[in-house]
């Protein structure tokens, strides 16, 4: 796979190593600490970006904010909702759509890319909760 992945996440370790994991899986991964700066990357990139990949407990802007304002104004983008909150998670699975997963973390890279992969092919299952045996996890 390839193209730009955006990632958004106020930790600034699962940013990092989210970015690694992206770059890993062949994209080229940018990440942002909320949603206001992911606002502002999309909107001065013009539509190149193949998804986006955001947490969904921030400050400021929560993950629920940003995904309104991701349909509102790029409703095409295919989005990964990242959560802890498996109560969350279920609830967004509940609503979700096509060009949306949703990700229960901690999750590792094999998880991470079929939920991109659901999500830029808009199958938006929602199925990466499924846990893999290898690769690195993201906990936070």
């Amino acid at each position: 796979m390839v193209g730009r992945i955006l990632l958004v996440d106020d930790d600034p370790m699962v940013r990092g190593l989210g970015e690694r994991m992206i770059n890993a899986l062949g994209f080229t991964c940018e990440a942002v600490p909320d949603g206001f700066a992911a606002l502002a990357r999309l909107g001065a990139a013009d539509g190149d970006y193949r998804a986006v990949v955001t947490d969904l407990m921030m400050p400021e802007m929560s993950g629920n904010q940003l995904l309104e304002a991701l349909e509102k104004h790029y409703p095409t983008l295919p989005v990964v909702i990242a959560s802890g909150d498996s109560v969350a998670a279920d609830i967004l699975r509940g609503r979700r759509r096509p060009g949306r997963s949703v990700l229960i973390k901690p999750y590792r890279l094999r998880e991470l890319g079929e939920s991109l992969r659901a999500a830029i092919g808009g199958r938006g299952t929602g199925d990466g909760d499924r846990r893999a045996a290898v690769g690195e996890e993201i906990t936070a």
